[in-house]
């Protein structure tokens, strides 16, 4: 039964004393003395044990350390999932290909006399298993639940979820329940097995409930958000934190699963950042007062959602500072998903915001000329540590205004468009007219793959924003020819909906189809690191060009990424700008092994280039090399291998012999970036009214003309009211 609990936070720090600032929610970690390997994927703690996937199948070792003795004896890829019984025996959900098809068999007390075919109720999905204080197993999927019987594995009922389950676990209480989300309300349910009965809770606050952890202490269960591990109690319907990952020193992103611990610690499995899935181990994290004690100076840093690492090694090599991060991600509610952005406007606006910031570009643009940003050039001259030479002079020159530095795009990404070259030409960029010309020697084809007009609408408006907003003087200009033209071109070439394929494997055999025919011209690119342009000769099958989205000035390669900035007002700028720089250096690691962003460091990015003109029979696999490829569904995908035989082993269809990209294709990424002169001070605001008002131009109701006026009218207000 569902039971109400009125809680208290555990751990919450002191403010100060003598001196010292405490941060709030600090845990300290500790590796626990377990035998994991990067094959973990799975762990759970019953008592002092620790059971936790491994090659062989299932370890059970004593928290405190000691001998691992193995529980399930198995492939370890054929272990899905498992849960703990009461009586010290699992719950195994094993996955057995069969064909093209998956089955799953649920095997209690480790037993493979029983089984459930989970191919037909679950959609072959790979369930995760949970064991109520009651004995009743229950293996979730994305949309349904099913409720066994622990002892026989009988199948007793299953509830259907249409809108998906965001979490699951067991409550401190011992029963499960899972959450939903319907019309942007959350609820908490729990499943009353014996009488299979589902009671609903409707949770009132604006947390995502997702990411569930097992209840404990004083919490009816644990979520992971925001950078932050929260208990929640039902009772007072609250969410407090209790661990802050970036406080604690912990790469948020690296935390995968966690559990509480009798004595009120915490275990986490960590992988390494960046993805792959790579395990770092298992960790004990203990509430340890003085660990937030800091030295006297603190530069403060928000938001610090993608900064996470950089403040990780910032604050280990420097014993006298400390970056203490303000993560504005808290402000992403269910209801509103640009809170964010909101919150940092108004610190901007009242002159509470941290001494660092990572700005987008509008709202760099927005601020800067109001004195907000402190100039980087002195700081950027005057270092000796880095030559500007060894930068690229034109991203860096993407956070001028009026001749001042204001901010720094230490990596960035591209948004752009690729077609072949027989079609294109070879010059980079493109204006609205030129492509109209191009798409109407080819009547019949597909302009962009699977793009309806709304997409291209919201695309090319906010890609070439610049040409019509001027943000510092508060104008705009969209009552001309140029998004005329973008208007009439999405209606007359592109389809109102957009077209959806049964697989993702169909879409990329079409695609490929399209493209090599010519039937369909352009596909929209984001970067994929520094293999973009040999990744989309591969796709069309012969050279391509990077014609960028049309714009006024024929250069429609724009970055993408955010912005560095120090706060005026910052009484330690100096300190500041030596967690900024470090991003700079050619030999930055971000901790990530595939980060398909590029440095600003030109230097790094022509070592980098230069690797990867390498064969990979030629190469040094040591240290380990990220292969970049697609999957058999058209996916990217990406592994970190140490050797060749792990690259054919793990892709078995990479042909190895043409994976190194040639001499034209670095030159081909180089004046990709080069070309790069904008980064578009996108609007959220401004991307919404054009939606609202072109709505009823793609449905024929409006012409492109009166459509243009009444952007224009509106888009007027909204930018002088941010003058």
């Amino acid at each position: 039964m569902l039971i109400f609990h009125l809680t208290s936070c555990r751990g919450t720090t002191k403010s100060s004393d003598a001196g010292n600032k405490y941060l709030e929610h600090v845990y300290t970690e500790q590796k626990l003395p377990l035998d994991t390997d990067e094959a973990t994927y799975a762990f759970e703690v019953a008592g002092e044990t620790v059971y936790y996937t491994m090659g062989g199948g299932i370890a059970a070792q004593p928290l405190a350390g000691g001998d691992a003795t193995v529980a399930v004896k198995a492939a370890g890829d054929a272990i899905a999932s498992f849960a703990v019984r009461a009586d010290g025996n699992l719950a195994v959900a094993y996955r057995e290909t069969v064909g093209d098809s998956v089955r799953i068999s649920v095997v209690p007390n480790s037993a493979a006399d029983v089984s459930v075919d989970f191919d037909a109720i679950g959609n072959g999905q790979s369930p995760e298993l949970f064991i109520d204080s009651e004995g009743y197993l229950y293996a979730v999927c994305s949309q349904a639940i099913y409720v066994l019987d622990g002892e026989s594995g009988e199948l007793l009922f299953s509830q259907s979820e249409p809108t998906g389950l965001y979490g699951s676990a067991i409550s401190r209480n011992g029963f499960f329940l899972y959450t939903v989300r319907v019309d942007q309300r959350f609820y908490v349910k729990n499943v009353d097995a014996a009488t299979q009965e589902i009671r609903e809770y409707e949770y009132k606050g604006d947390k995502y409930l997702h990411n569930l952890v097992k209840g404990g202490g004083n919490y009816d269960f644990y979520f992971i958000d925001g950078g932050e591990l929260l208990g929640f109690s039902l009772g007072s319907d609250s969410a407090a934190t209790v661990i802050s990952f970036v406080a604690s020193d912990i790469v948020p992103d690296s935390v995968y699963k966690a559990a509480p611990l009798a004595d009120g610690d915490f275990a986490v499995m960590k992988f390494e950042p960046g993805g792959g899935f790579r395990t770092e181990g298992i960790f004990r994290l203990t509430y340890d007062p003085d660990a937030g004690k800091i030295p006297k100076t603190i530069i403060t840093l928000g938001p610090a959602d993608t900064t996470a690492y950089g403040v990780m090694e910032f604050n280990r090599s420097h014993s006298n500072v400390r970056i203490e991060t303000k993560s504005y991600d808290k402000y992403i509610t269910i209801f509103d998903n640009d809170g964010h952005n909101t919150h940092m406007d108004l610190d901007l606006l009242k002159g509470t915001a941290p001494d660092i910031m990572l700005v987008n570009a509008e709202q760099l643009e927005k601020y800067a000329s109001k004195g907000v940003f402190a100039d980087l050039t002195p700081f950027l001259d005057a270092d000796t540590t880095i030559d500007r030479a060894d930068l690229f002079g034109n991203i860096l020159g993407l956070g001028t205004y009026d001749d001042r530095l204001c901010g720094i795009m230490t990596t960035f990404g591209t948004n752009t468009l690729s077609g072949k070259a027989s079609i294109f030409g070879e010059e980079q960029g493109i204006t609205m007219q030129e492509l109209i010309a191009i798409a109407d020697n080819y009547p019949k084809a597909e302009v962009i793959f699977g793009v309806e007009s709304e997409y291209w609408v919201s695309m090319s408006s906010g890609l070439s924003i610049s040409d019509y907003i001027d943000w510092e003087n508060g104008t705009c200009d969209f009552d001309n020819e140029q998004f005329i033209a973008t208007l009439n071109f999405a209606r007359d070439r592109f389809p109102l909906e957009r077209r959806w394929f049964a697989t993702s494997e169909a879409a990329e055999e079409e695609f490929s189809k399209a493209v090599k025919s010519d039937t369909m011209l352009l596909s929209p690119v984001g970067l994929n690191g520094i293999r973009t342009a040999h990744d989309q000769n591969l796709q069309f099958g012969e050279p391509t060009t990077f014609v960028g989205w049309p714009s006024a000035s024929g250069n429609g390669n724009t970055a993408s990424g955010n912005f560095y900035a120090i706060n005026e007002k910052c009484e330690n700028k100096q300190l500041a700008w030596e967690f900024i720089r470090q991003f700079l250096y050619e030999d930055y690691d971000n901790g990530e092994y595939h980060n398909p962003y590029l440095s600003v460091s030109r230097a790094k990015f022509e070592r980098e280039l230069a690797a990867e003109q390498i064969p990979l029979r030629e190469r040094d696999f040591s240290m380990g090399i990220t292969i970049f490829t697609r999957n058999e569904y058209g996916s990217n995908t990406f592994k970190k291998c140490y050797s060749l035989a792990e690259v054919t082993e793990a892709f078995p269809q990479l042909d190895i012999d043409n994976y190194a990209i040639t001499e034209d294709e670095a030159q081909q990424m180089r004046d990709l970036i080069e070309g790069i002169t904008t980064v578009p001070a996108e609007s959220r605001k401004v991307s919404s009214l054009i939606y609202e008002e072109t709505q009823a131009f793609l449905e024929g109701a409006k012409s492109a003309e009166e459509t243009a006026r009444i952007v224009q009218s509106r888009v007027s207000l909204l930018v002088g009211e941010g003058k």
